[in-house]
């Protein structure tokens, strides 16, 4: 660290007056004796547009500590910010509100793009054809699982089909034979309750081959070529990645026992926890950006698409749900990052601090100054909470002093009586 007189030079540089200069000659000395940096803080209002170039003076003698090997410390006041000016003349410092809402989160896979694969009757897998990894379209074959109720189900529809063509042929004789008067009209009426008979039983095979994953294109070739065959492909519901596969060749496999799980990982899901507080702020189709420490530099947009019905009873947060682009299949499911959600643009809001703001158990108010030393109560309606303070909807005009420091102490010794009974003090 350099001597004191030479770090005085250069900070007397550029500067008009230095308030007290004897003051920062001994910490200066203390600094230096002690290898100790000073602590230099500017605190900044950022209420727009009273930041300006002119800050960059300041900023200048900031590095000019700085470079002497002392520590800097900027602090921006959002708190004030959102306060803007409290007598309400300065049009240039309206209140500000925070424009996103950070939260922690935990990457999961869209609900309705996932899918845990198994066959839908019970068999012995033969071939497996998809590996972990594997990118799949709809319908493309994960495994062949024979099965004996599969080849059974398949010989049902033959059988169904061919008493459904017999009859048929039985029905067409009895008509031609009633309509020339040969048979009586019983046998007829005998060969169509049959024949309808066939027709429902026949339905019912080729809805049980729908059941265990045939689509009507396959039923139909299962009639065609008389198909008995026990194979069964067990398919890929829809275009994805497999994330798991669990197929082993020579082993049991059954619906209660999924072969392979399959994504499409384009977009997934976050889940944020956000406090109870922020919920008021939350939209559908609000902006969406989630980031990850280990994966720097990298940020994944989406939007919100629901918001949770409970309260966690341990974290007192809420999930609220967002979708986002998973940009160069790079996150995965149970990945935990960061959420920053956009709210709506923000509008002129009246804010006081928390501490100004008491209740009855029944209602919020506050202390009003009327005249010097004199008090008045007054109901308020509150909105979003912001920090260290509250969002004023009613019963408080901009420009108006209310008690901060000393609230708590006005409640309960002016307020005593009315407070105990239970009713809300306003206008008194």
């Amino acid at each position: 660290m350099l001597p004191v007189d030479e770090q005085m030079t250069r900070l007397r540089r550029g500067t008009a007056e230095i308030i007290v200069e004897a003051e920062l000659i001994q910490k200066l000395q203390r600094a230096r004796a002690t290898g100790t940096p000073l602590k230099v803080k500017l605190g900044l209002d950022p209420t727009a547009p009273d930041l300006h170039l002119g800050h960059t003076v300041v900023l200048q003698k900031l590095r000019d500590f700085q470079d002497l090997g002392h520590q800097i410390i900027i602090i921006i006041g959002d708190f004030t910010g959102m306060i803007g000016d409290p007598t309400g003349r300065s049009e240039t410092r309206r209140p500000l509100s925070w424009d996103e809402i950070r939260a922690n989160a935990e990457t999961r896979h869209v609900p309705a793009r996932y899918a845990r694969v198994a066959p839908r009757v019970s068999g012995v897998v033969r071939e497996v054809k998809a590996a972990l990894g594997q990118a799949v379209e709809a319908g493309t074959a994960l495994a062949v699982v024979e099965s004996a109720d599969f080849g059974q189900a398949k010989a049902d529809h033959l059988q169904a089909l061919a008493v459904h063509d017999l009859r048929r042929q039985t029905y067409e004789r009895e008509k031609d034979l009633f309509e020339k008067k040969i048979s009586a009209g019983r046998e007829l009426a005998e060969a169509k309750t049959a024949l309808e008979e066939a027709r429902l039983g026949a339905r019912r095979s080729e809805q049980r081959l729908g059941a265990l994953g045939l689509s009507a294109e396959a039923i139909r070739s299962v009639a065609e070529t008389q198909d008995t065959s026990p194979l069964l492909e067990v398919a890929a519901p829809f275009t994805g990645t497999v994330l798991e596969a669990a197929a082993v060749i020579g082993e049991t496999a059954g619906p209660d026992k999924p072969l392979f799980s399959v994504a499409d990982t384009e977009k997934l899901w976050i889940t944020i926890d956000v406090y109870e507080p922020d919920l008021p702020k939350i939209e559908p189709e609000q902006k969406v950006s989630f980031t990850m420490d280990g994966l720097p530099g990298k940020r994944f947009p989406g939007r919100v698409v629901a918001t949770g019905g409970e309260v966690d009873d341990r974290t007192r947060t809420v999930p609220v749900l967002a979708e986002v682009k998973n940009v160069d299949r790079l996150l995965r499911a149970r990945m935990f990052g960061r959420a920053e959600i956009a709210v709506r643009p923000p509008e002129p809001k009246l804010l006081v601090p928390k501490e100004s703001v008491q209740s009855d158990g029944d209602c919020q108010f506050v202390f009003v100054a009327t005249t010097p030393g004199v008090f008045k109560t007054r109901g308020v309606q509150l909105g979003a909470a912001y920090g260290a303070g509250y969002e004023i909807l009613g019963g408080l005009a901009a420009g108006e002093k209310v008690v901060t420091t000393g609230s708590f102490l006005l409640k309960t010794e002016v307020l005593r009586g009315e407070i105990g009974a239970g009713c809300c003090p306003a206008d008194r």
